[in-house]
């Protein structure tokens, strides 16, 4: 039973990460309310759960928020970027039936490149600030940087925290009740721990 439930058991390591995920979820949500801090809580929402998987302690809600107020004012062009980007979509999807043919093609390559690839380079741009220090010039240059260098990376931000608009654009309605339940049960808190992950691995490819 020791073993089982000891202090540095596995079993207890678990149910603390999952409790600290849940935390992080709530802190995420709350901090995503006004629409300009999106990027930054989730910049705090994953330099916290990399911080939950090397310590252990009960500093989660002190750390998110030094985080949050750390790339706040940074954080807010790629937050109002990524919300364009949002809006352009739902509205391309809206509007490709009464788009003339002959324009179809352009309109499917900025659908399915130019969007995404804008929301790939705000999540590097997070990924940048995450970690290293600069003005909006350097996190601009080194964000694209890091797209380029680091394309799976990128790609793999830009489906961990996208998913939630392509459930809604593709499913409608079904879409929206699904990324409420899942929100509500721990999804921002997954999204920001596998972000942390994914950080991570980046800058050990940079830093090496």
């Amino acid at each position: 039973m020791q073993r089982l439930l000891g202090y540095n058991s596995k079993t207890i390591r678990v149910l603390e990460n999952l409790t600290n995920l849940l935390i992080i979820n709530l802190l995420v949500l709350i901090a995503s309310v006004p629409i300009v801090t999106i990027s930054a809580g989730q910049i705090a929402g994953a330099n916290v759960a990399q911080y939950c998987r090397r310590e252990r302690g009960g500093h989660v809600f002190s750390l998110f928020w030094h985080y949050f107020r750390s790339n706040a004012r940074q954080a807010v062009v790629p937050s109002i970027l990524q919300v364009i980007g949002v809006v352009a979509l739902m509205g391309s999807v809206a509007s490709m039936a009464i788009v003339p043919i002959m324009v179809r093609p352009l309109y499917l390559v900025t659908l399915c490149i130019g969007i995404p690839g804008l929301f790939a380079l705000c999540q590097c741009a997070c990924l940048y600030q995450a970690r290293y220090q600069g003005n909006v010039k350097q996190i601009w240059r080194n964000a694209l940087v890091i797209l380029v260098q680091h394309p799976a990376a990128a790609l793999l931000l830009l489906l961990v925290n996208g998913l939630p608009v392509y459930l809604v654009l593709m499913a409608g309605v079904p879409g929206v009740v699904t990324v409420l339940f899942g929100y509500t049960f721990g999804a921002a808190g997954a999204a920001a721990w596998l972000t942390g992950i994914i950080y991570q691995k980046v800058y050990r490819k940079l830093e090496s």
